[in-house]
């Protein structure tokens, strides 16, 4: 049996910490011991099932992570998705992978056929299974994460668990965690950024994983649980500051999935919690550079990392991490790997000091503060497409979501751009609505290959407030 697999980690974590705490919901606890033994029934109970693929539709909680190391053990292929997209949007997504099972939190992760129906004439009680029964010789599954959203342009990345396993390894070389420690789990476990540093890290390290109580709760949940280690992204780590939930016990932050403001990192670190930005892409498993206080808030690639600049500019990263391919789609994954480097559509440069500098992105995908990802040509082809905008962008001012609309069109103003802004959000969830336009009645900003300059865009418009 591999060591570089969930069994092996799940077991080692059982014998080194067997009566620690490994996950903590509300009153409820469950030690590494019982974790490995639950997670070992649920693999004998999907093993029962002859197909393949399992969708996993639901927020974290420990029923959830049982079901994903348990389908994963089990050697069946996992996709994960947002439990909060709506159904339209969810059925995109379930087209482009055709999952044989559905394992839904509304569901009460009941196994149901494809289109949502219980599946009879079979156990659901998996309390029968002996755990010592397991057959760790079985190849494990794969994990299929969505990179850019939720429309027709999204693609199903496949990643091992050996290379989840290889990114939580990087990030135990660059941040402490022990057993001492509670990590709060606030993050969608669907994200890789959620998974990693909230799920699967904290469990090779010993640590307490506390799982959230849910949106109402979750401005509290550090005051209730009181961690020392927060992974969070942008929006919501403003809103813990804003509410003045940060619990005296905390000391590391972690900030991932976008850009957080250097004015907050300063002011955090000033009051005494050691701060990272981390770096990652969903197809390169998460982990590629990370910055703090120590390395000048410059980004490092972790070790085992290697980056290469191609001559436009763009980012070519190589690691143990690399996605196996974009779910039946040969064509795509040709398109970013080659020899074996993945060109990761963004650009930068690396300085004298090794550091990693971000300078803009080839890729037409847009990381939000809340750690959603949306399509940026999706959003401008629907404003394009009326007659009176020369040309649109989307982008991020002040933490919001903003749509920048060219036009020439002297009766194109404010009530016209806030009933397209309307129209648009009207056919997205919440997280990824636009909360703001800003009219420009000059073209907007290009780069030197006459793309379209999204950063250049925002920093201009932020040098003029």
């Amino acid at each position: 049996m591999s060591e570089n697999t969930f069994y092996s980690l799940l077991k080692k974590s059982a014998e080194s910490y067997p009566d620690s705490t490994a996950i903590l919901y509300d009153t409820y606890a469950i030690t590494y011991a019982g974790l490995f033994r639950d997670c070992c029934k649920k693999a004998i109970y999907f093993r029962q099932f002859d197909r393949k693929r399992i969708a996993l539709i639901g927020p974290a909680s420990y029923r959830w992570i049982v079901n994903f190391f348990g389908a994963i053990m089990a050697g069946k292929d996992v996709v994960l998705l947002d439990s909060f997209l709506a159904s339209a949007e969810r059925h995109i997504l379930l087209d482009k992978v055709r999952p044989d099972y559905i394992l839904s939190y509304t569901m009460q992760y009941i196994l149901a056929d494809s289109d949502g129906l219980t599946i009879e004439n079979v156990s659901h009680d998996e309390e029968n299974c002996d755990e010592s029964d397991f057959d760790a010789s079985v190849s494990e599954g794969n994990i299929l994460f969505f990179t850019s959203g939720t429309s027709e342009l999204a693609k199903a990345v496949v990643l091992t668990s050996a290379n989840l396993n290889f990114s939580t390894s990087l990030v135990s070389s660059k941040i402490a965690c022990s057993s001492s420690d509670r990590v709060l789990s606030v993050l969608p476990p669907n994200h890789v950024f959620g998974l990693i540093y909230s799920i699967l890290w904290p469990l090779s390290c010993g640590a307490c994983v506390c799982i959230s109580r849910g949106i109402k709760h979750i401005s509290f949940d550090t005051i209730y649980y009181n961690p020392s280690i927060l992974p969070v992204f942008p929006a919501l780590l403003e809103g813990y500051i804003r509410f003045n939930s940060m619990n005296a016990e905390l000391k590391t932050i972690i900030v991932g999935e976008s850009k957080c403001s250097d004015r907050i990192i300063s002011e955090l670190e000033d009051d005494g919690y050691n701060v990272y930005s981390v770096y990652g892409l969903t197809a390169a498993s998460g982990g590629i550079a990370v910055s703090s206080k120590a390395t000048d808030h410059k980004l490092v690639p972790y070790d085992g990392i290697t980056i290469s600049i191609a001559d436009d500019d763009e980012i070519f990263i190589k690691s143990a991490g690399i996605m196996q391919c974009y779910d039946n789609d040969e064509a795509q994954t040709k398109e970013v790997i080659s020899n074996g480097f993945l060109h990761s559509g963004d650009l930068g440069y690396l300085d004298d000091e090794g550091h990693l500098i971000i300078t803009g992105s080839k890729k037409n995908i847009l990381a939000l503060p809340n750690g959603e990802k949306i399509n940026c040509l999706e959003v401008e082809e629907f404003f394009n497409a009326n007659d009176s905008i020369d040309e649109s962008a989307i982008g991020i001012l002040h933490g919001s979501c903003t749509i920048w609309i060219s036009t020439t069109d002297e009766k194109f103003g404010d009530e016209q751009a806030q009933r397209m802004v309307d129209s648009y959000n009207k056919t997205k969830c919440v997280s990824r609505h636009i909360n703001h336009y800003i009219i420009v009645n000059a073209p907007l900003p290009r780069d030197r290959y006459g793309h379209l300059d999204r950063w250049a865009l925002a920093k201009e418009s932020s040098s003029r407030d």
